[in-house]
């Protein structure tokens, strides 16, 4: 025999279940900017989560698919520039970063599933040769000795 708090726990965890399950529940957010027009586009770091560049992804989509973030870096052959643009996706590609090289332009894309996860990387260029000239200061400084 069952007693209606029986009832009444079972119906609680089925309705539990059914709305954890319900679709559309699957946004996301990420970046959005390019920096041909927006500088501070370039250096974005995760926690920039106040900035109007972080946006929330909308999950309507034709393939069904929930959102993702997405990532480029352009280089501009003719211009000898590179340009950041940080977006949401809607269709997947088969891998998480691949490069594409054209006449004009090459460009990595990467592909990324948390929010906010198409920042700038800790390893920003500026941050590598800033690394490799305190490293050559200090080898320097110990062969000279």
């Amino acid at each position: 025999m069952y007693s209606p708090y029986s009832f009444i726990l079972s119906t609680i965890v089925l309705l539990s279940l059914v709305v954890v399950h319900l679709p559309g529940g699957a946004a996301i957010h990420c970046f959005v900017c390019n920096s041909r027009n927006d500088p501070q586009c370039e250096y974005l770091m995760p926690n920039d989560t106040a900035s109007y560049q972080y946006v929330l992804c909308n999950d309507n989509t034709l393939t069904g698919d929930p959102p993702f973030c997405r990532k480029i870096v352009q280089y501009v052959k003719d211009y000898d520039i590179y340009r950041v643009i940080r977006k949401c996706g809607f269709r997947r590609h088969h891998k998480d970063c691949y490069t594409v090289k054209n006449a004009d332009h090459d460009e990595t894309v990467c592909q990324c599933f948390e929010d906010g996860c198409n920042s700038s990387s800790t390893n920003t260029v500026s941050t590598v040769i800033l690394g490799l000239c305190a490293f050559g200061v200090a080898l320097k400084t110990v062969f000279m000795l």
